[in-house]
């Protein structure tokens, strides 16, 4: 992918997280409470309650907001389907986190998975620069 494509997606992404975070947060929030940071969420609760999110508020958003924020969900779950031996026990593991889910933690938590798509994009980004690196050396 073009560097410049590839830095205005993340970008988009990012955005989208954010605005659609805000936007929430208008509608239902004054404050986010303490008490509703998860701090111990394992790194597979994290993907579900990730990919939960973001299909969410892929089916709220505008047509591009929806486009950058199915993607969002596939990522998380190309993750949990990377992490889980079998994928029969993702129906209660999602449904446990979606029980959690508040309007209070929504927004938060599409903020913490933004954040974590944009480090991953971050790393993907240095990784291809790196391999366009091997690549010159070789010609």
């Amino acid at each position: 992918m073009n560097p410049v494509k590839s830095i205005l997606s993340r970008v988009l992404i990012t955005s989208m997280f954010v605005l659609s975070a805000s936007t929430l947060a208008a509608k239902d929030l004054t404050t986010v409470p303490e008490q509703n940071k998860r701090e111990d969420v394992s790194t597979t609760e994290s993907d579900a309650r990730c990919f939960l999110v973001s299909s969410r508020a892929a089916n709220s958003g505008n047509s591009e907001a929806r486009s950058l924020l199915n993607i969002a969900a596939v990522y998380f779950w190309g993750r949990l389907e990377g992490r889980l031996p079998s994928l029969t026990k993702l129906p209660d593991l999602l449904s446990e986190q979606n029980i959690s889910l508040t309007s209070l933690n929504f927004a938060s938590e599409l903020r913490r998975c933004g954040n974590l798509l944009n480090e991953s994009a971050s790393v993907m980004d240095l990784t291809n620069k790196e391999i366009e690196k091997l690549g010159s050396k070789s010609k």
